[in-house]
């Protein structure tokens, strides 16, 4: 493990409070490598404020307390679309994989 360098990935499924945790550890551990980052809509942004903010190809965090991300529940309730379905989120991807990395087919 010497000299290996972190490389979180941030999915089209990870959301703001994912993303700030991420960052975090980031800043935490003496190995960080690099950050992956999404890219959220307007209404997400408002939803979660204080999230990570992109500038210059760097990541900054809030600075306020904890995460440094609050969520404003009634605008996080309205991202969810009338048919969304927990059982149904993963379906679209062909391939996933096991707790040790290994590649499955669902």
């Amino acid at each position: 493990t010497f000299g290996v360098r972190t490389a979180w990935q941030e999915g089209g499924e990870n959301d703001p409070v994912n993303q700030a945790a991420a960052v975090h550890l980031d800043m935490a551990v003496w190995n960080f490598g690099i950050q992956e980052i999404n890219h959220f809509k307007e209404a997400e942004r408002e939803a979660f404020p204080g999230l990570i903010e992109r500038r210059g190809g760097f990541l900054y965090q809030s600075g306020k307390p904890g995460l440094g991300i609050d969520i404003d529940e009634e605008k996080a309730a309205r991202l969810l679309q009338d048919d969304w379905s927990r059982t149904a989120y993963h379906k679209p991807y062909k391939l996933d994989r096991k707790a040790d990395g290994t590649l499955v087919r669902p």
